[in-house]
């Protein structure tokens, strides 16, 4: 209710739920707005959260349920190699289907990191079959042009909205020395890291405990 106040609901795209830029405040449940969409960048899980149920009405689908018939079965990634926790912030259904979160509650080993990982250095395709959209990795693995130039809410990661794609960082802004420019990652709990570099042809996934790092260093 407190949001509707605001106006804003209805200005939230599925690209501010996707850039980190429709102002939900950090926690995956219900949250407050703290600005207006569009008009500044914060990293929250409750904006993933939000994306990942339109993706459950529209398709019809839980998310887990839907990526492993689309996109991880055809990688040879079965439920021993990756699985959703139950959601952790919010009723467990959803009109009767199953929530899942893009914010957190993924667990996967190191091969199925790097499947995916291997499958977007392929521009979408795996064995000659094409599983995502050229047009779609291309998004992903660049700075989003329409966060250009937006504020940070807060300064926890080091101007973020410069090299930052839908869900996966980028070097595109070549904030990080000696790092391709092309470089782009996801980054998740304990720098939990899929690294795709085109231009050397690698993919890394790593997995393990977080590196320490000095209490005030940007991400």
């Amino acid at each position: 209710d407190a949001n509707r106040g605001t106006g804003w609901i209805e200005k939230i795209t599925l690209r501010h739920l996707a850039n980190q830029s429709a102002g939900f405040e950090k926690q995956g449940g219900y949250e407050s707005l703290l600005f207006e969409p569009g008009t500044r960048w914060h990293y929250s899980d409750g904006g993933p959260n939000w994306l990942a149920e339109c993706v459950t009405i529209a398709m019809q689908q839980d998310i887990e349920s839907l990526m492993f018939q689309r996109i991880l079965t055809p990688l040879g990634i079965t439920s021993r190699d990756l699985h959703w926790r139950p959601h952790q912030n919010r009723p467990k259904t959803i009109q009767d289907y199953r929530r899942c979160e893009f914010g957190s509650g993924v667990h996967a080993n190191v091969d199925a990191m790097a499947r995916i990982g291997l499958l977007y250095l392929r521009q979408g395709m795996w064995k000659d079959k094409r599983l995502l959209s050229a047009e779609f990795i291309d998004e992903v693995s660049r700075p989003d042009p329409t966060l250009d130039g937006l504020q940070e809410w807060s300064d926890d990661h080091g101007d973020a909205s410069q090299h930052y794609g839908l869900l996966w960082w980028n070097n595109g802004d070549g904030a990080i020395e000696d790092v391709p420019i092309d470089a782009y990652w996801s980054w998740g709990l304990y720098d939990s890291l899929i690294v795709v570099i085109p231009s050397l042809d690698i993919v890394v996934a790593r997995v393990g405990k977080s590196w320490k790092r000095n209490q005030n260093e940007n991400h």
